[in-house]
Parts: structure tokens; C-alpha cells; sequence
């Protein structure tokens, strides 16, 4: 499917593998269907930062600094926008796509439910993460004192 992102729309990128395809994104939208895009989710990451002007390496070592971490680190987009990194699922194949990446503006709760561990968004969509609840917990954390600092 070859559509044009709406980066504004844009509130989580999660990996999915196709059969004859590979590694894939989904893409949630607000308000709209979720589709898949034939690229890997770092892909769209960049497209998306390529789009905000936001230099993924950059981000990375300013906000790793503030928060002393050196990976995962939340990526600012706008003073709008932080995505925050989750463990989507695990790898089926070598060098395949694992992790996601979601607003942290549309998460309304993080939870666990019978061993399983849920983002839920304000519109009421789940999404599920393959991470534990307090490591999930803490990258929210992250992400929201990287919100505060791109005021």
C-alpha cells in the first residue's frame, strides 16, 4: 500500500512482518483507520523526524544526557510530539524490527492484565507491549521530563 503518511496524525509505529514482504510498519492514526506500510519502523522514524527537522542522533545524545541514559532515549519531535520507545514484540527472524515507538500525548494508561502488558490510548485502542510494566512505566517517565525540557 503506497500512502502518504500524515506525520501530524501519527501515534505509534509498531513492527509487523509480512510473509513475501518482510519487515513492515504499522501505523496508528488519530481518529483514523490503522495501515501498513512497507517499511521498517526506524524508516518511518526518520521520515518522521526528517519532517519535523529533528536530527535523530542529536535528540538522542542532548536528551540521553538530561535523563542519564544512553539508550532508548524518548525522541522530541515538537513540543507536541514525544515518542517513546516499546517493546512491540519478539524478533522472528535476524535483524528483524522489535521494537515500536508511541506518542506519549495519546497514552492514556499503561497497565498489566493477565501477565500481559497494555498501552492504552485515549481513544480506547490497546495496544499490546512485550516489556514489562515498570520498564514501560519508566520510558512514560522519560518521555514526559523530555516534554517538560523541549518547552
Amino acid at each position: 500500500m503506497n500512502k502518504k503518511i500524515k506525520y501530524d496524525e501519527v501515534v505509534a509505529l509498531i513492527p509487523k512482518y509480512k510473509e513475501d514482504i518482510g519487515n513492515c510498519t504499522e501505523i496508528i492514526r488519530e481518529k483514523e483507520e490503522n495501515y501498513i506500510i512497507e517499511k521498517p519502523v526506524n524508516t518511518c522514524l526518520k521520515n518522521i523526524a526528517d519532517h519535523y527537522c529533528v536530527n535523530l542522533k542529536a535528540n538522542r545524545k542532548v536528551y540521553g544526557k538530561v535523563l542519564g541514559i544512553k539508550n532508548k532515549v524518548p525522541i522530541a519531535l515538537s513540543d507536541k510530539h514525544v515518542f517513546i520507545f516499546f517493546k512491540a514484540r519478539k524478533p522472528i527472524i535476524k535483524n528483524d524490527g522489535a521494537n515500536g515507538y508511541i506518542d506519549i500525548k495519546h497514552i492514556k494508561e499503561i497497565y498489566q492484565e493477565n501477565e500481559k502488558v497494555y498501552i492504552e490510548l485515549l481513544d480506547g485502542r490497546k495496544i499490546e507491549a512485550d516489556q514489562d510494566l515498570e520498564t514501560l512505566r519508566k520510558n512514560h517517565t522519560y518521555g514526559k521530563i523530555v516534554k517538560m525540557e523541549r518547552r
